[in-house]
């Protein structure tokens, strides 16, 4: 008799999702870090006297710490008796801003809604406004647990049967594809080449296009992640004109992923987001725009806070969206509660500005060096390019092969890249992800690092990168 919950016996959808942010070398790693914590005497063995984690994504892993301001507020509704009596040194305004919010929320453990509470879906409206300079409805905005759950309803109001198709990066984050495939669709890629500083261009997008039409394919929608992970890039204004031309030509709606909104260091290239651009440059599109608590300075992965927003789309078509959302009741509160912080924060003249403006300005003028840093490092060495770090939390640096180092990995039966991360890690426990985790052009090769280690781990990793780099390089010249 066959089990019901035999994995032949599950939802076929299921079987297809594939969602890698690890690969062998990430679980040798993990395997290495629990031979520290156990002081087993084997690790007398390694080459290495620790690891350094330069694939992991979380700051707070990492050792960042908090916004003082977001924790403030956030302890003080959890624990309401604060807000009378609010410990020494807890500014004016981050008592008043948790009342505000206390009462809008009527405490962490309530429910919220649906579409998330009101007060903060307006406080996420007014940031759209100043970002774009023109105004945003809180009512076609819905508040999520982080990207994840905005991206999903974005891709379930647009999936109808298994042909339809939704144009993504790669490299690009492995989520879409996960959830794409999940939700019964085909997630076709769009390739973003080095020479061209991660910039989509128009001429792969119709080839793509075309490729996935002669298919039987129908293409519904086009996902822009701009600043890009794993890429670092943040894309120009001319690509985006050129991408909502493409879009509007093809009918297609627009998924703008702009989590990493925040994170743009080169004060040449600012983030600009697509809806601007669209209501500037008169390219009328239906867009789907997304936020998270997760990234900017404020890292905030854990309480899970974000927002989709829906610009130039019909509003019978935003009730079904929340109809949708209806089933879960509604999103954490903590995540909105973060979420309604990071879109208004403390501003000049308040008693909370010069701590947020001190630890904020800390973490990106961090965050810069380290970019930098890593793209100088790779830019110097033998068989190495990376292309500039402008925005996001990530690197995405090529490796250039020689014909005996792609001989010796299909020897070892692994990609180039895996193979040069493996032997990366066993040489100097420096941890990077392959870049065929996020897709990337055929015949080129890449690791992804991330920006998230303190700047004195960044140092010791890329002086062990050079080292052993160096040695590969002789080695399989």
């Amino acid at each position: 008799m066959t089990k019901q919950l035999d994995v032949s016996n599950i939802r076929p959808n299921v079987r297809k999702v594939e969602f890698r942010l690890k690969d062998e070398v990430v679980d040798r790693a993990l395997s290495y870090k629990k031979l520290f914590e156990d002081k087993d005497p084997k690790t007398s063995e390694l080459k290495f006297p620790d690891l350094v984690f330069f694939n992991v994504g979380d700051a707070h892993v990492a050792g960042q710490k908090p916004i003082s301001f977001y924790r403030q507020v956030l302890a003080m509704i959890a624990y309401p008796p604060l807000m009378d009596n609010p410990p020494a040194g807890i500014p004016e305004d981050a008592v008043q801003r948790a009342r505000v919010l206390h009462k809008a929320s009527a405490g962490l453990g309530a429910y919220s809604g649906a579409q998330g509470l009101l007060h903060v879906r307006q406080t996420c409206a007014k940031f759209i406004e100043k970002r774009d300079g023109f105004a945003s409805d809180a009512n076609n905005i819905i508040l999520t647990d982080g990207s994840y759950d905005a991206l999903k309803i974005g891709f379930e109001l647009l999936i109808r049967d298994e042909r339809d198709t939704i144009l993504i990066p790669a490299p690009g984050y492995p989520l879409y594809s996960a959830v794409i495939r999940e939700i019964g669709g085909i997630p076709q890629h769009y390739f973003l080449e080095d020479k061209h500083q991660f910039n989509p261009q128009v001429d792969e997008l119709k080839r793509v296009y075309e490729q996935a039409e002669s298919k039987g394919q129908k293409i519904r929608a086009i996902v822009i992640n701009n600043p890009g992970n794993p890429a670092g890039n943040v894309l120009s204004r001319e690509t985006l004109v050129q991408l909502l031309k493409f879009a509007k030509e093809k009918n297609i709606v627009v998924m703008a992923d702009e989590v990493y909104q925040v994170n743009a260091y080169d004060i040449k290239a600012p983030f600009v987001s697509l809806r601007k651009i669209s209501k500037e440059e008169d390219i009328q599109v239906e867009m789907l725009s997304f936020q998270s608590t997760s990234k900017g300075f404020s890292a905030e992965c854990g309480v899970r806070g974000g927002y989709i927003e829906f610009y130039n789309v019909d509003g019978n078509t935003v009730k079904e969206a929340v109809k949708l959302v209806s089933v879960r009741l509604s999103p954490n509160t903590t995540g909105q509660i973060i979420l309604d912080l990071a879109c208004d924060p403390p501003t000049e003249g308040q008693a909370s500005y010069p701590l947020f403006h001190e630890e904020s300005e800390a973490i990106m003028g961090q965050l810069r060096r380290k970019a930098k840093a890593i793209e100088d490092s790779f830019n110097s060495m033998n068989g190495t390019s990376c292309a500039e770090i402008k925005g996001s939390l990530f690197a995405f640096p090529q490796i250039h092969f020689s014909e005996k180092a792609l001989q010796s990995a299909k020897e070892a039966g692994l990609s180039p890249d895996t193979f040069y991360a493996s032997q990366l890690l066993d040489a100097t426990g420096v941890c990077v992800s392959s870049g065929n985790i996020f897709g990337q052009k055929e015949g080129t090769y890449h690791i992804r690092l991330t920006l998230m280690p303190t700047e004195d781990r960044v140092k010791v990793a890329l002086d062990r990168i050079k080292t052993f780099n160096e040695e590969f390089y002789r080695k399989y010249q």
